[in-house]
């Protein structure tokens, strides 16, 4: 376990960046005894993996299979760190299914008894315990609209990118970068 300040210099970020960083969930840390933030080694290096799959200079026509496969890893590791008995992935759309896919056979490494569903509505599940739902992009917030009728314990919402729009009120609990628009994926149709 690191302190908030080794962290930050292992990041070359401030202390307080850091504190930050936590606040909004982009980094995991617990609280000691003496209300210091310890955050684990691999948390550390899950955030530099994020960072730079973030930072690539990729135009949106470079997004490859490899760049997903790669993101969803993160992502799995960090929805497994937060909620470790997940019971079903769900894909939000068509564009959700790669990534959804992808997220499920990662944390299927780590839990048996794993559930994945595609093209479902509210009406279709009638009791899902922990539920991820997945897409590839966040535009709109609509989405994920369906989710809020879902009967589970915890829904985590999940997206590659979150594009910024003012005034959009949904925000996912797991994404990779936010953007300023779409990006092309290797599955999208013009």
């Amino acid at each position: 376990m690191l302190t908030s300040t080794q962290v930050a210099r292992r990041l070359h970020l401030s202390r307080d960046q850091i504190i930050v960083l936590i606040q909004q969930r982009r980094i995991l840390a617990r609280k000691s005894s003496d209300n210091r933030y310890l955050i684990p080694e691999v948390e550390v290096c899950r955030y530099q993996d994020v960072i730079s799959l973030a930072r690539e200079e990729r135009s949106a026509s470079e997004i490859d299979l490899i760049w997903v496969e790669n993101a969803c890893r993160i992502l799995a590791s960090r929805i497994q760190e937060v909620y470790p008995n997940v019971d079903v992935v769900i894909s939000a759309s068509l564009g959700g299914m790669i990534p959804a896919m992808l997220i499920y056979l990662s944390l299927l490494e780590r839990r048996r008894g794993l559930a994945f569903l595609s093209g479902v509505t509210s009406a279709d599940i009638i009791y899902a315990g922990t539920t991820v739902v997945v897409n590839d992009v966040l535009v709109t917030g609509q989405e994920f609209s369906f989710i809020k009728n879902l009967n589970t314990e915890v829904v985590a919402s999940v997206v590659l990118h979150h594009v910024y729009q003012e005034g959009l009120t949904f925000e996912p609990d797991f994404r990779i970068d936010l953007v300023k628009e779409a990006p092309t994926y290797p599955w999208t149709v013009n």
